[in-house]
């Protein structure tokens, strides 16, 4: 499901979104301190509490490379119980990358958003996140998972929020998030490969609409239901929503005075 690629051997191909985090910056006379790396966050009192189960999904103008995060075209969510749904095509302000525009037929054209040749209402990033996070606050204590996650979506999205000064807003939002690789992972050691593709067709026996958000996220709902995943196993895996922005900014720190090691 979600965005497609970055770690294509476990999980299928994933995008990413919006800013470049390399730097030229002038010559550093005194070594600093080293900045210590952020380590996953644990999120308490959530196991014996009710939550709101939230899968979501993003496509995007590119993979992430390098760390240069590309920018979101489409958001979507469903409510893991109700089935309440949230999509969202957004206007980029990057290029789509000849890749990413193949996979998803998602193309902009300066003009218009299109999607396999049809054109979409589509809004800017602003409107489309706080959109989003209203969306989000109609839940009980939401928890969104993507499949993922970790490399790709949460990455995404935090770094989309924070430039769009709507970073508190996120966090206000949610109050976790959770990596739906880790718990098949967890829940099904064994298996092979982990791709969204992959997972439906041995969990649910289906093939689907791989690459567009919406249809992604009903199928990884679907995954998660139909192999039995308890609210007990999802919450062993969450991790605040504040995470990624801090990796984010202890990357840039490292790029900045090691930027010879920083691929």
């Amino acid at each position: 499901m979600t965005s497609k690629g970055a770690c294509e051997a476990s999980e299928g191909a994933t995008y990413d979104s919006e800013i470049s985090l390399g730097y030229q910056d002038a010559d550093i006379h005194q070594i600093p301190n080293a900045t210590p790396k952020p380590t996953s966050s644990k999120v308490e009192g959530l196991i014996n509490m009710s939550a709101s189960f939230i899968v979501m999904d993003l496509e995007t103008t590119d993979l992430i490379r390098h760390n240069v995060i590309p920018h979101i075209t489409q958001i979507a969510a469903v409510e893991h119980e109700t089935g309440s749904q949230f999509s969202c095509y957004v206007v980029p302000k990057a290029q789509m990358s000849s890749g990413a525009a193949e996979i998803t037929g998602i193309v902009w054209d300066g003009t218009n958003l299109r999607l396999k040749g049809n054109v979409v209402a589509a809004v800017p990033i602003f409107e489309a996140l706080s959109n989003f996070f209203l969306w989000l606050q109609k839940f009980h204590k939401a928890v969104l998972i993507a499949h993922n996650g970790k490399q790709f979506d949460f990455r995404i999205l935090s770094n989309a929020a924070d430039k769009s000064k709507l970073f508190n807003m996120f966090l206000e939002s949610c109050v976790g998030c959770i990596d739906s690789i880790d718990v098949m992972k967890s829940k099904f050691p064994k298996l092979q490969k982990y791709s969204q593709p992959y997972l439906a067709e041995y969990i649910c026996n289906k093939n689907y609409n791989a690459h567009n958000a919406l249809d992604d996220v009903s199928m990884l709902n679907e995954i998660l239901k139909e192999a039995k995943v308890s609210s007990v196993d999802l919450l062993k895996h969450i991790y605040s929503p504040a995470d990624h922005l801090l990796q984010e900014n202890f990357n840039k720190t490292s790029s900045r005075i090691y930027p010879a090691c920083i691929s």
